[in-house]
């Protein structure tokens, strides 16, 4: 069990922060915004600037803070950024997303510094000129000169990130640029011992130590993070934490905990139609399981009867228990497995 505890919340965690840089907090994988070959890096280059993942596909999820239709003050800005609201990497491709594509990134950049100029006055411009160029000054360091080696494993190289971003942009720099990343980092590696340092604990002690870990670890950017998560995701979390507790419970009383808690998560309204699919999910189940146990005693009662006959029967028999368009799937998925067995 404790195993199966350890998985779903390494896992989940690792994919929650995953799918935060790569596919933003819908969940579903954008384009990328890349415009021409001279914005992409070699794969060396590619993992010292973006240790999580391009973020080029991001800028959707981003404020786009800096045009004239949604403009913040600098004062804004700083306080967006140091509270997780506004993420500076995400914003930058988001203007570089308007570059037309045969700009080079030098290009881009240069056109990214215009257009805060063009919607900017003194002194926000020059202010917020100085943290894009900053950035763009460890992009190309970080990106083109700075060697790690394959060797590292993940935690070794990404600490030395963090340390050439504090030399290369300064400490307040680093941490209004990436601040809220390390913190989600931090918390991967402050929650691999949660399992057995838990492991005793009723599932309300749990969830309550594993929120408390979060806050903690967070710190000034939980709510932001919290904001952007996946809900499903964190339900099942929560189940996981749950698990040895529900275990104990009788068939209704798990079921009614499981229900109150996707009403947390999601609301009486996602809650029923979860409730239905599940019910319909167990009713298929019991379905299958009941054709296969009739069908084994008929083919035990039916040893002589030739192959024609017996397929038809059990044709008959699927049919009547599964219904057609269900029997049909099931022959269809017995085929899909024997083709896997024989690959």
């Amino acid at each position: 069990m404790n195993k199966n505890i350890l998985f779903g919340i390494v896992g989940v965690l690792v994919l929650a922060l995953v799918a935060f840089f790569l596919f933003g907090k819908n969940g579903k994988k954008k384009k990328s915004n890349t415009k021409s070959d001279s914005f992409a890096l070699e794969e060396s280059g590619e993992k010292n600037l973006y240790p999580l993942g391009n973020p080029s596909g991001m800028y959707d999820d981003a404020l786009v803070a800096f045009s004239s239709e949604n403009k913040i003050s600098y004062s804004e800005l700083i306080s967006g950024l140091e509270s997780g609201k506004i993420n500076f990497v995400w914003e930058v491709w988001a203007m570089r997303k308007n570059c037309p594509g045969n700009y080079t990134l030098d290009q881009c950049n240069e056109l990214v510094l215009a257009s805060i100029d063009k919607n900017y006055v003194l002194p926000d411009s020059e202010n917020i000129k100085k943290l894009f160029s900053s950035y763009f000054k460890y992009e190309k360091f970080i990106g083109y000169e700075f060697k790690s080696s394959d060797s590292q494993g993940f935690n070794e190289r990404y600490e030395d990130i963090r340390k050439e971003r504090k030399r290369v942009l300064g400490e307040e720099n680093a941490k209004l640029f990436f601040g809220m990343e390390e913190a989600q980092v931090d918390f991967i590696a402050a929650s691999k011992n949660f399992v057995d340092s838990t492991k005793n604990l009723g599932g309300d002690d749990r969830v309550k130590k594993f929120d408390e870990l979060r806050k903690k670890t967070y710190g000034k950017y939980h709510d932001a993070i919290v904001s952007r998560e996946d809900k499903f995701q964190n339900y099942q979390l929560e189940l996981e934490l749950r698990e040895k507790d529900l275990s104990s419970l009788s068939k209704e009383e798990r079921e009614k905990k499981i229900r109150s808690t996707q009403e947390r998560y999601f609301g009486k309204e996602v809650a029923e139609k979860m409730a239905k699919a599940e019910k319909e999910s167990a009713e298929e189940i019991a379905k299958l399981e009941e054709y296969k146990k009739q069908e084994k005693d008929f083919l035990s009662a039916n040893p002589s009867m030739n192959e024609k006959e017996k397929s038809k029967k059990l044709e008959e028999l699927r049919i009547k228990l599964l219904g057609k368009e269900e029997a049909e799937a099931y022959l269809r998925r017995l085929e899909v497995e024997k083709l896997e067995k024989n690959l």
